[in-house]
């Protein structure tokens, strides 16, 4: 089940934000960060700072079935209170592949993680991994329409 994976404490319904439009990866998560900003999540820099760690390290991964998704986040000084924004996405935007920039993922799922200390980032990534992983938990998510589906299964 994907609680095992996710804290549902650190999502709000103000950033699970589901089967939206966004033409690229820089307006998906301007969308995110503006949400995460309206709930006093993040700071007013923390969407450049997203911006500018994904030039330098990437946060697309190809996962099994053709399921892109994306882990951006950024320094813990860009956070005032730990929070995971959510957005699906109904056509894929192109991030830049982790860990090889040269190679592009058609990503529709991005998890925007606001961790007020790197050891909650590091941990959080490792539970991430471990649910992009989990076939089932990975197709659950991917046919969600609605908000109220997101924390049924969170449920």
């Amino acid at each position: 089940m994907i609680i095992l994976y996710l804290n549902k404490k650190l999502f709000s319904e103000q950033v699970v934000l589901i089967n939206q439009n966004a033409s690229s990866q820089e307006k998906a998560l301007r969308f995110v960060c503006s949400e995460l900003e309206k709930t006093d999540a993040v700071t007013s820099d923390f969407f450049q700072a997203i911006i500018e760690r994904e030039k330098v390290y990437p946060t697309g991964l190809s996962l099994s079935r053709n399921i892109g998704v994306a882990i951006p986040h950024t320094d813990p000084d860009k956070v005032k209170k730990s929070q995971i924004g959510f957005i699906s996405l109904k056509n894929p935007v192109k991030f830049k592949q982790m860990g090889d920039a040269s190679q592009e993922v058609k990503v529709t799922m991005i998890f925007v993680l606001c961790l007020k200390s790197s050891n909650d980032q590091l941990d959080m990534l490792q539970k991430l991994m471990q649910m992009f992983n989990d076939e089932d938990a990975m197709n659950k998510l991917i046919k969600i329409r609605k908000q109220e589906e997101f924390y049924q299964i969170l449920e």
